[in-house]
């Protein structure tokens, strides 16, 4: 496991066990970066999956109760090697209710070195922690599909700091 996506679980697990914050006493904007990590079950076997380990940037509008996010910056750890993935994720329009939010349009392209797409859609949840919501945690999931029409599974965790 890299030490990165490590660091992440670790961060994950600390933080769950943490108080959530009920948003519907914040107000304003507020914007959160961090860190994500997602498993892509793209082998038979269900043995080593493809890791993507990237950045994730959240923006909520507390006074309307609605929340948007980027996912990008990946790279890849597989079976042999490390590259770079180029693309974004994104979603629109989430819904904040009390403590946490549901995202269901997570979706974009990414593409390998070699510039083939991979397009990814799903759902993405969270729960905003701490007073004043200074961090969220969440969840994602969803299914991949490549260029040859091959579908995988994708499942993944995040944790972001209040800017």
């Amino acid at each position: 496991m890299p030490p990165e996506l490590q660091d992440l679980v670790t961060e994950f697990q600390e933080r769950n066990s943490g108080t959530p914050s009920d948003a519907s006493t914040l107000a304003g904007p507020a914007t959160y970066s961090g860190a994500v990590a997602m498993a892509i079950d793209d082998n038979e076997d269900d043995e080593n999956p493809t890791i993507l380990l990237g950045e994730i940037g959240l923006t909520a509008d507390f006074d309307h109760d609605s929340i948007s996010g980027e996912l990008g910056s990946f790279t890849a750890f597989g079976d042999e090697e490390t590259v770079a993935i180029t693309g974004e994720l994104t979603f629109t329009n989430g819904v904040i209710t009390g403590s946490s939010f549901l995202g269901t349009n997570l979706g974009g392209t990414l593409f390998d070195p070699d510039d083939d797409g991979f397009d990814f859609s799903g759902t993405i949840e969270g729960t905003f922690l701490t007073d004043g919501g200074g961090q969220v945690i969440g969840i994602l999931a969803g299914t991949i599909t490549d260029g040859d029409g091959s579908i995988d599974d994708f499942d993944g965790i995040f944790s972001a700091d209040k800017d």
